[in-house]
């Protein structure tokens, strides 16, 4: 399904540990220096979701136990990645594990990603938002992260939509265009929005599929350990979170 061609290096060494956590169908991201286990990702849907709309949420596409709540792994001692003169390209180690993508966690040494679904399980079409917000940042570090969202609308259907997208903040000061957006990436929505998007006619048993990417991306100038720049020690938390769209 998803098909990139890239080869990663790691730019600079600073260490960040990454983790996630969430409330309300919120995925929640922190960054710790030196590796500190800095908490879990997960997925809750809010009561009027689960219980008065009957939306649920499972790891796997069988939805044998459709979830309010998903709990994925975390990680720790994050390296930022990417390709050296390349910065269009994905890193290596998120192409790898996106063509061999499995249910649930795909975390890499250097990145966090993973993998769940959504299902209409009531008895009327609705429509839903998400929203991904920039909760807390520290040392700059929201300054060269990338947020991938990979997401296939009606994934058992006969025409599955997937969409694919990254997000990141405008070029600094430092970098070839300040103000512009990072090539390849969409720009934040706002100063602590990074991307609000909308699903229409969520179909009674229709299926839609999530894969949250999330990274430091070695190959952004604004990646950098000296001077204003510097992201070592630095913490980012954001958060994704799920609702009913009403009209």
């Amino acid at each position: 399904m998803f098909r990139f061609k890239t080869a990663a290096r790691m730019r600079f060494v600073s260490r960040v540990g990454l983790g996630l956590s969430a409330l309300a169908i919120s995925v929640l991201l922190l960054f710790s220096y030196y590796g500190q286990r800095v908490g879990s990702f997960t997925v809750d849907l809010n009561q009027e979701m689960f219980i008065n709309k009957s939306i649920e949420l499972s790891e796997t596409i069988d939805f044998t136990s459709g979830l309010a709540r998903l709990n994925a792994e975390s990680i720790k001692g994050v390296d930022p990645i990417g390709i050296r003169g390349d910065i269009l390209r994905l890193p290596i180690e998120v192409e790898s594990a996106l063509l061999d993508l499995h249910p649930g966690n795909n975390n890499g040494d250097n990145f966090l990603m993973y993998s769940f679904y959504i299902r209409n399980s009531g008895d009327a079409s609705l429509a839903y938002t998400y929203s991904i917000f920039l909760e807390e940042a520290s040392n700059n570090v929201d300054s060269a992260i990338r947020v991938m969202v990979i997401k296939v609308n009606d994934v058992l259907g006969e025409t599955p939509q997937e969409i694919s997208e990254i997000f990141a903040k405008v070029q600094g000061a430092n970098n070839t265009n300040p103000g512009q957006p990072e090539p390849g990436t969409t720009r934040f929505s706002g100063a602590k929005i990074v991307t609000v998007n909308d699903r229409y006619d969520f179909q009674v048993n229709q299926i839609d599929h999530y894969v949250v990417v999330m990274w430091i991306h070695g190959e952004d100038i604004d990646c950098t350990d000296v001077g204003d720049n510097a992201i070592v020690e630095g913490k980012i938390r954001l958060s994704m979170k799920f609702s009913i769209l009403d009209f």
